[in-house]
């Protein structure tokens, strides 16, 4: 007498079938993730940028240092490997405030794009 296998008659062995859709899958996963990393970290430079800017015309507007203002208010990892290009000054009673800073394309590689905000307020 033989031993009987236990496959079943009339269907072909798809063993690892799962694994290797999960496997062509993966990178397309990894990617999207990725991508969705870059456009979080990518709003979230525009909306610090844009308030930094704001902060510098509203300081600079009451006669303080708005260049002071708006430095602190900028994120350190947004501000600490290139450093924002800062412009604030009055103009004719009015408080101008230019920031232009450099976002990474995934972090801690040299590339990069910059953002750049300009915001005026009356002096007053």
């Amino acid at each position: 007498m033989t031993p009987q296998t236990h496959r079943r008659r009339g269907k072909p062995d798809d063993g690892g079938q799962a694994t290797i859709e999960f496997l062509t899958l993966t990178p397309w996963l990894l990617i999207a993730g990725i991508a969705a990393f870059q456009a979080y970290i990518t709003v979230v430079a525009i909306e610090r940028v844009d308030n930094a800017a704001r902060t510098g015309a509203r300081v600079e507007s009451m006669g303080r240092d708005g260049g002071q203002a708006a430095a602190e208010a900028l994120p350190g990892w947004l501000n600490s490997q290139r450093p924002a290009e800062i412009s604030v000054n009055t103009v004719d009673d009015t408080a101008h405030a230019r920031i232009s800073a450099k976002v990474p394309i995934l972090y801690g590689l040299p590339y990069h794009y910059t953002v750049t905000r300009t915001v005026e307020m009356p002096v007053g």
